[in-house]
């Protein structure tokens, strides 16, 4: 008996261990799982309230965007795609014409180009001639034998095609799609020979003045001005530079000439009327046209831009208020080029002012608003170009007035007024600041200027023969 209680006992205390190792085994799970939904509770609850935070920025952004939207739309901006198709691209077989010929003539210019390096006759991305000068400041025979070989063949087809396409129209179209730069240019080497193309026709230019061929150093300067409206309307950042940097080439050279050559007054007429063809105030709206439709394409489709800048952006959170602000600082600009392109300025030197306070800002602020510091920087570096431009038309074709009057009553005018009507439709205005071109003579001198990016009041600058002024200097016949 004894035996049999004892063994009664120990199953007793194994069976009472083995329900308390499950109890303790039970409260262990218990309290894990307890941890377990604490811990889940304690990322969740923030996780939503983060998501809330986040969606609530999210849909007062959108907001704020589609408000500048409205409001931009409310202006007449941003254009659609079919308009931007309408716009940029119309049917238009005069410049299908052109197109064809600029091809032909950069195809041309390829060749051509081989042998005017290996000339050496001239630097190709500056377009500096290495040439030897008569006492008259014109090609010595030994240039003027190196450029006869170095345009001969294909050089001389590059030229005439030139000239075939400023008088088919001269405006180019070298894309089939509205302008999102992916298909704006075809590749970059029709765009890159036809600023090569400025280089041959600089040459025959020299070469002309020099052997006394009036009419083809007119011709020639014609289409170095033709070649910078071949791209008036390529919608793109490099389109933009390129236009301005090609119309600086065809400036710089009919300042030269006109200095040193005695044009007739049919010469100086025909080399005005091309200079009077670019539109930069028409050139500036279409470029800010192009930039605000590629931000609103990124504001309100997933389809590609075309521009890194907001393909980037894209992917930052509360993008909604960048793309806004971005959105009224070009529409602000926009309406301002709609004017004129002096208040094109104004409005440029408000975007210059925002542009400081974002490099004033923090680094939060600087990533918040990124999409708007890289746009304001482009529109800013832009408006530049085409103003600088646009001074220099004025320049040339101010020149031109002063020159025709110095060949018909022997001496320069007393003042611009004494342009008006005869060579001039109304006294021309300096686009930086809206008042009259300077204007002086001193005998012989006479000299233009623009005030160009200076700050600085007119009697406060000291102008040299620089870009932005215009020097003639010849014999007055009182």
């Amino acid at each position: 008996m004894i035996t049999i209680d004892v063994e009664l006992e120990d199953a007793a205390a194994i069976e009472a261990d083995a329900a308390a190792e499950s109890a303790r085994v039970v409260e262990k799970r218990r309290r894990r799982w307890g941890c377990l939904l604490y811990a889940g509770l304690a990322i969740l609850i923030p996780t939503l309230v983060l998501f809330c935070v986040w969606l609530w920025f999210h849909v007062a952004d959108r907001r704020l965007a589609e408000e500048a939207l409205a409001r931009a739309r409310a202006a007449g901006d941003p254009l659609t795609t079919a308009e931007m198709q309408a716009l940029f691209y119309p049917p238009s077989p005069a410049i299908d014409e052109a197109t064809a010929h600029w091809i032909e003539a950069a195809e041309r210019t390829r060749e051509a180009k081989k042998k005017v390096v290996a000339e050496k006759l001239a630097y190709v991305g500056a377009y500096g001639v290495k040439a030897e000068l008569d006492e008259d400041g014109f090609y010595a025979e030994s240039t003027l034998k190196l450029v006869d070989e170095s345009l001969e063949g294909a050089g001389e087809g590059a030229i005439e095609a030139a000239h075939a396409a400023r008088r088919a129209g001269s405006v180019a179209r070298f894309a089939s799609d509205v302008p999102t730069h992916e298909k704006v240019i075809e590749g970059f080497e029709i765009p890159q020979a036809l600023r090569d193309l400025q280089m041959l026709l600089l040459l025959d230019a020299e070469r002309a003045a020099a052997r006394g061929e009036l009419d083809r150093a007119t011709d020639d300067l014609c289409s170095l001005v033709a070649v910078s409206e071949a791209f008036a309307d390529i919608a793109t950042p490099y389109g933009k530079g390129v236009h301005a940097a090609t119309f600086g080439v065809a400036y710089m050279s009919a300042r030269e000439l006109i200095d040193r050559v005695d044009f007739t007054d049919e010469q100086l007429r025909r080399i005005d009327a091309a200079f009077a063809t670019p539109d930069f105030q028409r050139g500036l709206v279409r470029i800010l046209q192009a930039d605000q439709y590629r931000i609103v394409r990124a504001v309100e489709t997933d389809e590609p831009t075309g521009d890194e800048t907001l393909e980037v952006a894209r992917w930052f959170p509360f993008r909604g208020a960048d793309e806004a602000l971005a959105i009224e600082l070009c529409q602000d600009l926009l309406d301002a080029a709609k004017i004129d392109l002096i208040a094109a300025e104004q409005a440029k030197a408000r975007l210059e002012s925002r542009h400081a306070e974002f490099n004033r800002a923090t680094n939060v602020e600087n990533l918040r608003y990124a999409v708007t510091i890289l746009t304001t920087y482009e529109l800013v570096r832009y408006v530049n170009m085409v103003l600088r431009s646009a001074a220099e038309r004025d320049l040339v074709r101010t020149g031109i007035a002063c020159e025709r009057h110095r060949l018909k009553y022997g001496v320069w005018p007393e003042s611009l007024e004494a342009l008006v009507p005869e060579f001039l439709a109304e006294v021309p205005i300096d686009v930086y600041d809206g008042q009259p071109m300077r204007f002086e003579t001193d005998g012989d001198r006479l000299a233009l200027h623009s005030i160009g990016q200076l700050d600085e009041r007119y009697e406060n600058v000291e102008f040299d023969d620089g870009p932005l002024t215009f020097v003639i200097e010849k014999p007055q016949r009182p």
